[in-house]
């Protein structure tokens, strides 16, 4: 008979329960290395964005070790460097330059006006149509790719991506890529701008293993979209400064009516306009 109070076995438990408290609360471990380049984006000028909603995922399960696990079948601590996309609303702010967008493509015959108005006025410019609807009018966006214009992923469906998993964001931006390079036999600019602007940090890792590692997004929101006349969207537009980022979409009828006295405004006040991939220094042929 041992002269302890408990046998070996009921002291062995108690030991194990207390290691588990010690190392296995919630929030103990650091959270994932964010690999994307944060350094020369501050070089330029401008630092990528997280929304208030983007929480860290947690490194590990954080789930507290039950009283009868041992040791050895606790998870480990998360050590795994992770990559994830940056996220920008604007470029530079000591150039004189903005980048008109147009994202959406739904309107094959507002786009073709917007993209006459464009080469005309010599104006750069970046589209994002979501893939889907470039099937409406292959000729035409062959004609904008072939002209110079980028055209960035705006995922195939028009899906919002903070709903998705890993798997389907991947998904809708691979079959992104795969229709609008068949279509145009261009290679596209690796930006990607998520539909409503929304994304998860969850999101940012899934557009980096896509290939993604900037999530363009912007500044300036005209709010085309809502039926607003085109005095209201030049109104919007003009609003922009120096690294501004214009939202607008190739589908209202008012947007391509509103786009040249927006072009004269910039252009009065001394601004040229810069693709996307050159506001934000991303590579491109």
């Amino acid at each position: 008979m041992t002269n302890s109070r408990w046998s070996h076995p009921a002291r062995a438990l108690v030991l194990a329960i207390a290691a588990s408290l010690l190392i296995s609360v919630p929030g103990t471990a650091a959270g994932p290395t964010v690999t994307s380049g944060a350094g020369a984006e501050s070089d330029r000028g401008f630092t990528p964005i997280v929304s208030s909603a983007d929480a860290w995922p947690l490194a590990a399960s954080g789930a507290r070790a039950s009283a009868s696990a041992s040791i050895a079948r606790l998870p480990p601590a998360a050590t795994t460097t992770m990559t994830y996309a940056s996220a920008y609303r604007h470029g530079s702010r000591t150039r004189n330059v903005v980048a008109l967008t147009f994202d959406d493509g739904y309107s094959p015959a507002q786009t073709r006006a917007i993209f006459t108005i464009l080469k005309a006025e010599h104006v750069k410019a970046t589209f994002f149509p979501y893939a889907k609807a470039t099937l409406e009018a292959p000729g035409l966006w062959r004609q904008i790719a072939a002209a110079g214009y980028p055209i960035g992923n705006h995922t195939y469906s028009h899906a919002n991506l903070a709903h998705l998993s890993t798997a389907g964001v991947i998904s809708e931006l691979a079959r992104a890529r795969t229709t609008i390079a068949r279509i145009t036999g261009v290679a596209q600019p690796p930006i990607l701008r998520p539909p409503f602007g929304a994304y998860t940090t969850a999101t940012r890792h899934a557009a980096a293993l896509a290939g993604y590692l900037t999530l363009a997004l912007w500044d300036v929101d005209t709010r085309d979209w809502s039926g607003i006349s085109a005095s209201a969207i030049v109104s919007r537009a003009i609003i922009g400064t120096r690294g501004s980022i214009v939202l607008m979409h190739a589908g209202p009828a008012s947007t391509p009516k509103a786009l040249r006295a927006i072009i004269a405004n910039y252009r009065s006040r001394g601004y040229a306009f810069v693709t996307v991939p050159e506001m934000l220094g991303v590579p491109w042929p």
